[in-house]
Parts: C-alpha cells; sequence; structure tokens
C-alpha cells in the first residue's frame, strides 16, 4: 500500500499528519482503492512508464476541520512515498 503523504501543487508541499488517512491501494493489475481521509473511492488506473493516471469515483463527504482532502483531491501532481 503507498502512503500519500506529500503531495505538489501551486509550488506548495502538504504533508498529512496522519499518512494512514491518505492511501492508495492497488487491488488488481488495473484496480485501485483510495482513502482521502474521511472519503473513500474506488477505480482504475493506467501505468504508462513513470505515470499513473486515475479514474476514480470518490465520495464527497466533508471531512472534519484540519483535513487535506480538499489539497489531496484538487491537484494534479502527487508524490507518493512507501
Amino acid at each position: 500500500m503507498h502512503r500519500r503523504t506529500l503531495l505538489s501543487g501551486k509550488g506548495t508541499e502538504v504533508v498529512a499528519d496522519d499518512p494512514s488517512k491518505y492511501t492508495l491501494e492497488f487491488i488488481d493489475d488495473d484496480q485501485v482503492l483510495v482513502r482521502v481521509d474521511c472519503n473513500r473511492g474506488k477505480g482504475t488506473a493506467t501505468i504508462d512508464g513513470t505515470s499513473i493516471d486515475l479514474q476514480v469515483a470518490l465520495t464527497r463527504a466533508a471531512c472534519p476541520p484540519g483535513s487535506l482532502s480538499t489539497e489531496y483531491t484538487s491537484t494534479p501532481e502527487i508524490s507518493t512515498t512507501q
């Protein structure tokens, strides 16, 4: 399981206080499960070289104050660490 601990967008980096709330799990060759704080999703991943294109249906619940849900779902550039 990959934990989304950093993201860059608009020239900034954001680090999640609890990386276990921001995960991307590959469950089959092209299927993924996503957790973005209080939201969950499932979709497909297409891998092309060093690029991954995600098509995910994600719940849009209002997470508690301090959540990075909006930042993580609105930026196209994401770095991952394990």
